[in-house]
């Protein structure tokens, strides 16, 4: 076992695990089942929202361009930058994230999206790890 791993390594094996559940704020996510388990009234996420999820929380604080995006969460396709728009809009919904300003996702006109609500990346039931803003 490497004890000299980068955070950023950490969380994406973290987040490479099948039934990793995620805090994003007030609300816990179960990745794997597409479900946000803090507001089980939703409908299940999207896969391709919760991709998009996971590229903003490998990159919390910081700016991810939608083309980044696009080419992270579409991979070897041509989707219209709708798409992107509609998994925002999915997450915002899910995390009931309509105030102005922003308390979860952060728009940057003409260039990406910025996750900003903090981040726990639940491993198991007693503990996580806390993917730090990199701003």
């Amino acid at each position: 076992m490497n004890l000299h791993v980068s955070p950023q390594r950490a969380t994406n094996e973290l987040l490479a695990q099948p039934n990793v559940r995620l805090r994003v704020g007030e609300h816990v996510i179960d990745v794997g089942a597409l479900r946000v388990i803090t507001r089980s009234e939703l409908p299940r996420l999207t896969s391709k929202a919760v991709a998009v999820l996971i590229e903003l929380v490998r990159h919390v604080g910081a700016t991810v361009t939608r083309d980044e995006l696009l080419d992270r969460v579409w991979t070897g396709r041509f989707p219209t930058p709708d798409v992107l728009t509609q998994a925002i809009k999915e997450l915002r919904r899910a995390f009931a994230d309509d105030n102005k300003p922003s308390r979860y996702i952060e728009t940057i006109p003409k260039v990406g999206y910025r996750l900003l609500a903090p981040v726990l990346v639940l491993d198991g039931p007693t503990g996580g790890i806390f993917v730090e803003s990199t701003s």
